[in-house]
C-alpha cells in the first residue's frame, strides 16, 4: 500500500512537471562576450578624478583567444573611471573576459568587465566529485546525480514556470517534492525507510509553506526586501508574484535541512527498533524523539548561520546605517525582516520534522 501511494505521487508530479506551460520569450542579448590572456601590463598608477578623490587603473596589453581573432592584440584602460580594489587588478597571463560593443560607425570596442574563472571552478568541483565518489561510493555517485538534477530541475521548470507567471509557492512545492524524490530514492534506494522519509519531508514541505506564508503575511511582506527582487520590477517581469517568490525560496531552501532531519530520523528509529524489536511504542519514540532533539539543536543552528552568512556584507552595510538611525528601525526595515521569517519559518519546519518524522516511522514499525 505504501509503496503504492509513492508511485502514485511520483507519477502525478512527474506528469505535472513535463506539463508545457507557456514561457515568456525572452529578447535576444545584444552583447557579445569573448576571452582574452594579458599579454602585458603597459601602465599602472592612480588618477585624480575629483578634488582628493584618486583612482586605481591599468592599461593593458591582450590577445584576444576567440578562434576568430586568436593572433589580433588590443589595448585597453581598466579602471580609471571606478576604483580598482587591489583584489581586481589583474596580472600578466591572466585570462579575462571582455564585452565588445559596435559603435554606430562600425567601430568595434572591448571593456574588461570580469576575470575568467570557470576553468578553475572546473577543477574544484571535480575534486568535490572525487571526494564523495571516494568516500560515499556507488551512493556518492547517485548524490552527485540527485545534486545535478536539482540544479536542472531549478533551472528548467521552477524559473521558466516563475517567470510565465505561474505562482512561485505552488511551483517550488511541486519542484521540491520531484527533487527530494528522486534525489532520496537516488541515495538511499527504493526501501522502506526511504518512502517513511519521502511521505515524512513531503508532509512537513507542505506544512512549511503552509507556516512561511502566514509569517509572510503577518510581517506584512511585499517580496520587494532584496535588491534582486526589485531589479526585477524594472524588467519585463510584471506577471511575477514576488510574494509568491519569497515564498519559493523559503521552501527550496529549507529543502536540504529537511531531507536530511527526515533520513537521519528515520534510520535512527529503524536502528533502535531492529536492536529491541520488543520495544513499546511509547518507548521507541521517546527514545526517537531524544535523538531528534540533538539533530534539530545543531541543524537549526546550520539553517540560521547558513542565512547570515549569506547576509553577511547586508548586515554591514546596516550595522554603519545604524549610526544614523535607531536598531529598531533596522529590524523593521524589510530586508532584514524577510531574513528573520525565512530563518523562522525554514527553523520551525525542522522543528516540526522530528515529531512528525518519529510518530510516522514508529507507527509503521510497530503496526508492522
Amino acid at each position: 500500500m505504501l509503496k503504492n501511494f509513492f508511485k502514485l505521487i511520483f507519477i502525478l508530479i512527474s506528469l505535472i512537471l513535463l506539463v508545457n506551460l507557456p514561457v515568456r520569450a525572452e529578447e535576444p542579448r545584444q552583447e557579445s562576450y569573448l576571452k582574452a590572456k594579458v599579454v602585458e601590463i603597459l601602465e599602472e598608477g592612480e588618477r585624480e578624478v575629483s578634488p582628493g578623490i584618486k583612482h586605481s587603473y591599468q592599461k593593458l596589453k591582450l590577445q584576444l583567444l576567440d578562434y576568430q581573432s586568436e593572433s589580433q592584440f588590443i589595448q585597453l584602460e581598466y579602471g580609471g573611471s571606478f576604483n580598482l580594489v587591489p583584489s581586481q587588478k589583474v596580472k600578466k597571463n591572466e585570462t579575462v573576459v571582455l564585452s565588445q560593443e559596435k559603435t554606430l560607425q562600425g567601430e568595434i570596442k572591448y571593456f574588461l568587465v570580469d576575470k575568467y574563472r570557470l576553468g578553475n571552478i572546473a577543477f574544484l568541483f571535480f575534486l568535490f566529485f572525487l571526494a564523495v565518489v571516494l568516500v560515499g561510493g556507488l551512493q556518492g555517485i547517485t548524490s552527485m546525480a540527485g545534486m545535478l538534477l536539482s540544479l536542472l530541475v531549478i533551472l528548467k521548470f521552477i524559473v521558466p514556470r516563475i517567470l510565465a507567471g505561474a505562482n512561485p509557492l505552488l511551483i517550488s512545492i511541486l519542484a521540491s517534492i520531484f527533487i527530494l524524490v528522486t534525489t532520496l530514492y537516488l541515495a538511499h534506494g527504493i526501501n522502506q525507510k526511504t518512502h517513511l522519509a519521502v511521505l515524512s519531508t513531503s508532509l512537513c514541505l507542505i506544512l512549511t509553506g503552509i507556516l512561511a506564508a502566514l509569517f509572510v503575511q503577518m510581517a506584512l511582506l511585499t517580496g520587494l526586501g532584496s535588491e534582486e527582487a526589485y531589479s526585477l520590477t524594472l524588467g519585463q517581469t510584471g506577471t511575477i508574484n514576488f510574494k509568491g517568490l519569497l515564498l519559493g525560496g523559503i521552501i527550496i531552501g529549507a529543502l536540504g535541512s529537511l531531507d536530511d532531519v527526515t533520513t537521519g530520523q528515520t534510520a535512527s528509529i529503524f536502528e533502535l527498533h531492529q536492536v529491541n524489536p520488543k520495544i513499546s511504542f511509547e518507548e521507541l519514540f521517546k527514545r526517537g524523539l531524544n535523538i531528534g532533539k540533538e539533530h534539530v539543536a545543531a541543524m537549526v543552528n546550520t539553517l540560521v548561520l547558513a542565512y547570515a552568512g549569506a547576509s553577511l556584507a547586508l548586515f554591514l552595510l546596516f550595522y554603519l546605517g545604524a549610526q544614523n538611525k535607531p536598531f529598531w528601525m533596522i529590524f523593521n526595515s524589510e530586508v532584514i525582516a524577510e531574513e528573520i521569517i525565512r530563518a523562522i519559518a525554514g527553523s520551525l519546519g525542522l522543528v516540526l520534522a522530528v515529531p512528525i518524522t518519529t510518530f510516522l516511522t514508529v507507527s509503521f514499525l510497530k503496526k508492522k
